[in-house]
């Protein structure tokens, strides 16, 4: 049993359904991806890079603080650990424009 398609019956069609979601995806990471630094300021979501190596200096001091404290790792000296990692490995990586500058 066929259904014949048509304008207002596509939606209907699996395929048509996944490929409006994929792009629908695809939108949504786009319009994300756009932002400006301006744009980023604007709605509270920039982090200067003097405010960013602060906090990782605030962690490692938590990090050592609880390891100092505690006999062997526990579940909070393991989440401060894991955002301590995280934000390094973050800092130590260059930016997609320091590695262009660095190339040219």
């Amino acid at each position: 049993m066929s259904v014949e398609v048509t304008g207002e019956n596509c939606d209907r069609v699996e395929i048509v359904q996944r490929l409006r979601e994929t792009r629908n995806r695809f939108q949504t990471k786009q319009s994300r991806a756009n932002k400006t630094e301006d744009d980023l300021r604007d709605d509270g979501k920039w982090l200067s890079w003097t405010t960013f190596e602060e906090a990782i200096v605030s962690l490692q001091s938590q990090f050592d603080e609880l390891i100092r404290e505690e006999e062997s790792p526990t579940k909070s000296s393991s989440r401060v650990l894991h955002d301590l990692l995280m934000l390094r490995y973050y800092a130590a990586s260059p930016s997609r424009s320091g590695e262009v500058r660095l190339l040219q």
